[in-house]
Parts: structure tokens; sequence; C-alpha cells
């Protein structure tokens, strides 16, 4: 077919292996014999098939997890964040994940680094997950309970109303008292 000129509205013969369909002088897709592009929104119902599709795929949804890849379908990506589920790890997420609402666990729970919150929520906890339950620390300060010794301090103790012994006391070194004292 020799090209003729330009319908602005039907389809057009632009080479021997390129057709347009053109509406209103606007060219809206041009069919070749290796590809079809539309230069407008294309809007199909019923479904589509195809062997390959090429770009970015940016704006395709409702795609069935069996049209994708296996990989493919366990990953969700945008950006540099991304989540996938593995079959050892489960749902694994790459970035800062914050969850608005209620999180259900049915089994075992195992958090790596850092829990930020109150904390008050939390339940059986494990003692050795804990460390020395035995003892606070505060710098170089630290009291502990002691079998032999009860309650021991390495740091002086000060108190700003009164301290309270029930029973005998036993001072090593020396006794400051500052203030009235009464010894009965």
């Amino acid at each position: 077919m020799k090209f003729t000129g330009k319908d602005p509205n039907g389809i057009n013969q632009i080479s021997q292996s390129l057709l347009s369909i053109d509406v209103n002088g606007v060219e809206q897709v041009t069919v070749s014999t290796e590809s079809v592009d539309i230069n407008t929104k294309l809007t199909v119902e019923g479904s589509i098939s195809a062997s390959q599709i090429t770009g970015s795929g940016a704006g395709l949804y409702d795609i069935p997890t069996e049209a994708l890849t296996a990989d493919a379908a366990s990953k969700i990506i945008s950006g540099s964040v991304s989540a996938s589920i593995s079959p050892n790890k489960g749902l694994k997420i790459n970035s800062k994940t914050e969850i608005s609402g209620a999180l259900y666990v049915s089994e075992s729970v195992v958090i790596g680094g850092t829990f930020f919150g109150d904390a008050s929520g939390l339940t059986n906890i494990p003692a050795d997950a804990l460390g020395d339950l035995n003892q606070l620390k505060s710098g170089s300060a630290i009291a502990r309970i002691s079998p032999d010794r009860v309650f021991e301090v390495n740091e002086g103790i000060v108190t700003e109303k009164y301290l309270g012994v029930s029973g005998s006391a036993t001072i090593q070194g020396n006794l400051g008292v500052s203030g009235s004292t009464i010894i009965s």
C-alpha cells in the first residue's frame, strides 16, 4: 500500500511496516511488526495475555500471585524499603516498621536488637534474659542482695529523711554525726 497522506480520523499506513490510528489529528496508537505503542490511556474490559511485558510496571495492581515468579511473589518493594516472606524467618522487613493497632502473636517471639517503649505489657520474661536480677547498677555504683551479707552497696548511702535499723548495726571505721544523736 502506498502512503498518500494522513487521515486526521482514521487508520493510516505510515510505512510498509507501521500503522497509526489518529483521532482529531492526534496519533493515539502505532502498530508495527515489532510493537504496539499506545500514546494515551488503555482501558481493557476482559483479559490481556502476553508472552512478555517490558517496562517499569509502575501502576500495575491486583496482579494474581500465580502470575508472578516465586521471587516476586514473596516481596514487597518501594524505593529502598522491602519486605519479603522467608520460609525460615517469616516476614522480614529491612526498615523501621510502625504498626498501628494491635499485633497478635500466637507463638514464641524472639526480639533481637532494642525494644522501645515502657515495656509495661511484657510478661513471662525469663530471668536469664535480664542478667543479674540480684543487683542494681548505675555507673560504678552497685547495690546487690548477697547470700551472706544480705544487702551490700559498694558506694556511700545518702538518705534524705532517715535510716531505720531494727536489730543491731556494725560500723567499721568512723561514725560521723551532724546534728543531735539519741542513743539508748
